[in-house]
C-alpha cells in the first residue's frame, strides 16, 4: 500500500469515527448508568457534570487520533476544565470504572473498522488513566494543605476561645468524627514525634484527634466517636495519654478536664495550658498529670477557672453539707493534720474526727491526710472565705 493510500485510509477512518462518535457517546453513557447504580442515582447537576466530561473525553479521543503531535495537551484538557467538580462528584476509583466502560464501548465500535483505531484506543485509555490519577493527586495535595490550615485554625480557636460558634462547623468540614466527650492534652513535642502514628493510635481508642503544633508545643484535642459518661470518657483519655506520651518530651505533660463536646473544648484547653504555665512551681506531681491536680498553683497564679473549680468542687459542697464538716476540716488543717489537737479544739472524740474526715473524702474525693490534697483543700478554704466575705458585703 502506497503512502497516499495509507493517508486516504486514515482520513476515511477519522471521518467515519466522527460520524459515529455521537452514537458511541450516547451508548457509553447508557452503559455507565446501567452498570453503576451510584451514577444513575446521582443528583442531576452532578450527573450532568460527569456526562459533560465523558463527552469532552470522547471528543478529545477523536482529536487525539487526528493530531498525534498535540496528544499530550489534548489529554490534559479533558480534566482541566472541571477537575474540582469531577473530584467532588467521583472518587478516583469511580472515575477509572467509568473510563473502563467508555473505552470498552469505543473498542467495540472501532474493532472491526480498523486495527489502528483499536490500538489508538488502548493507548488513549492508558494516557487517560494517568491523567486522571494526576488530577486526583493534585486535588488531594491541595486538600491536604487546606485541611492542615483548617485544623490549625480550629485548634487556635479552641485555645483562644474565639469564634467558638464556628468550631463545630469547621471541625465538621474537616471530617471530625468526635460526637462524644472531649479533652485537651498539652506538652512539648518530641523530636521523634510521628503525628500519623499518633492519629492511628488515637483511632484504636475509639477517638478522633485534632493536632496543633505551635513552636515546640504540641496540643491534642481528643474526642470520643461515641457518647459516654464523662467519668468513662476520662478513663479512656487517661489511657490514651499513656499510649501517646512518647510523642512528647519528658517536660510536664498535662491533660485538661473532660468536657461534654468540641464546643466546650476551650475550657479543657484553658485548664491544661494554665497548668503547664505553673508546672515549674510544682514538686510533688508526676507527669502526665491532670490539669486539676495543679489547681492550687493555678489559683495562686490568678487562674479564675481554677478558683471557680476549687469553690464549686470543694468549698461549696462542704458548705452545703453541714457546718461540722467544714469546721472539722478547717481545724484539722490549721492544727497541722493532728487528730488529737483537732479533737481537743472541737471538743469531740478522735474517732468522730476520723469519721468526719472520711465523709469529707467521700464527698469531695480529696483526702485531707495527704499533703498534696491538704494543700488543695487549704487553698479552697481560703478562696471560700474570701468568696463568703464578698457575698456578705
Amino acid at each position: 500500500m502506497t503512502t497516499n493510500q495509507i493517508n486516504e485510509t486514515v482520513a476515511a477512518d477519522l471521518k467515519w469515527l466522527k460520524t459515529v462518535m455521537h452514537e458511541v457517546t450516547a451508548l457509553s453513557l447508557q452503559r455507565c448508568d446501567a452498570e453503576f447504580p451510584w451514577l444513575a442515582n446521582m443528583p442531576e447537576k452532578r450527573h450532568q457534570i460527569i456526562g459533560d466530561v465523558v463527552r469532552r473525553g470522547l471528543q478529545a479521543y477523536v482529536n487525539w487520533c487526528e493530531d498525534p503531535a498535540g496528544r499530550q495537551s489534548l489529554i490534559a484538557e479533558i480534566f482541566a476544565s472541571a477537575p474540582r467538580e469531577l473530584s467532588q462528584a467521583l472518587s478516583l476509583f469511580q472515575t477509572l470504572q467509568l473510563t473502563q466502560v467508555v473505552v470498552a464501548t469505543v473498542e467495540e465500535a472501532v474493532a472491526e473498522r480498523s486495527p489502528e483505531l483499536k490500538e489508538a484506543t488502548l493507548q488513549f485509555s492508558r494516557e487517560l488513566a494517568f491523567a486522571a490519577a494526576k488530577v486526583y493527586a493534585k486535588v488531594a495535595e491541595i486538600r491536604g494543605l487546606w485541611d492542615t490550615r483548617l485544623e490549625a485554625l480550629i485548634v487556635d480557636s479552641i485555645i483562644t476561645g474565639t469564634a467558638v460558634g464556628d468550631v463545630r462547623s469547621r471541625s465538621a468540614a474537616l471530617g471530625w468524627k468526635g460526637n462524644g466527650a472531649v479533652a485537651v492534652l498539652a506538652g512539648t513535642i518530641a523530636p521523634q514525634a510521628n503525628l500519623e502514628q499518633l492519629r492511628r493510635a488515637t483511632r484504636k481508642y475509639g477517638c478522633d484527634v485534632l493536632v496543633g503544633v505551635q513552636g515546640n508545643r504540641l496540643l491534642l484535642v481528643f474526642g470520643q466517636l461515641q457518647q459516654q459518661s464523662l467519668a468513662a470518657a476520662s478513663e479512656v483519655f487517661n489511657a490514651l495519654t499513656q499510649r501517646v506520651k512518647h510523642h512528647f518530651t519528658a517536660d510536664p505533660l498535662i491533660l485538661g478536664p473532660t468536657v461534654s463536646s468540641i464546643v466546650h473544648a476551650q475550657y479543657s484547653a484553658k485548664a491544661a495550658l494554665a497548668a503547664l504555665a505553673v508546672a515549674a512551681a510544682v514538686r510533688d506531681v508526676s507527669y502526665p498529670a491532670a490539669a486539676d491536680a495543679l489547681l492550687p498553683e493555678r489559683a495562686i497564679s490568678g487562674d479564675e477557672l481554677a478558683r471557680e473549680t476549687l469553690l464549686e468542687t470543694i468549698y461549696l459542697p462542704l458548705h452545703r453539707a453541714n457546718g461540722e464538716l467544714l469546721a472539722t476540716l478547717r481545724s484539722y488543717l490549721l492544727n497541722g493534720s493532728s487528730l488529737e489537737q483537732t479533737s481537743r479544739d472541737l471538743y469531740v472524740h478522735t474517732n468522730t474526727v476520723r469519721y468526719r474526715l472520711k465523709r469529707i473524702s467521700e464527698l469531695i474525693e480529696c483526702n485531707p491526710a495527704k499533703p498534696r490534697d491538704a494543700f488543695m483543700l487549704r487553698t479552697a478554704l481560703v478562696l471560700g472565705d474570701l468568696y463568703s466575705a464578698k457575698e456578705n458585703d
